[in-house]
């Protein structure tokens, strides 16, 4: 407030000039304005503070699937392995039966023509 603003602030406002009465509104407009303006600086650094939150709490959140998914992939790539190393055993047990199986079509063949 200016020196006026003071003078008139003593005043009542029915007492006041028509030039101090503006200079009177204009300074309650503008302490409600600035009160308005400290209410939406507030608001705003409340939504950035629950914003960074947020943010650490996502970022928390995507590390803990990410380290869940790559225990599943871990466990499936060991699954996998494993159930490729049992296919090739019964690849080779298979092998080796079909590799009889053809040896016995061909004894019983053989004993057929000489019947």
């Amino acid at each position: 407030m200016n020196k006026r603003n003071k003078a008139a602030s003593t005043k009542h406002v029915k007492d006041l000039t028509e030039k101090e009465e503006l200079e009177h509104y204009m300074s309650i407009m503008m302490e409600e304005f600035q009160s308005k303006l400290d209410l939406v600086v507030e608001g705003m650094e409340a939504l950035r503070s629950e914003m960074r939150s947020n943010i650490v709490s996502v970022r928390s959140e995507i590390a803990s699937v990410r380290s869940d998914m790559n225990n599943q992939f871990s466990f499936l790539n060991a699954a996998i392995r494993c159930n490729a190393d049992g296919i090739r055993v019964l690849n080779s047990k298979m092998d080796h039966v079909i590799a009889r199986v053809d040896d016995h079509e061909e004894r019983i063949g053989t004993l057929e023509r000489l019947s």
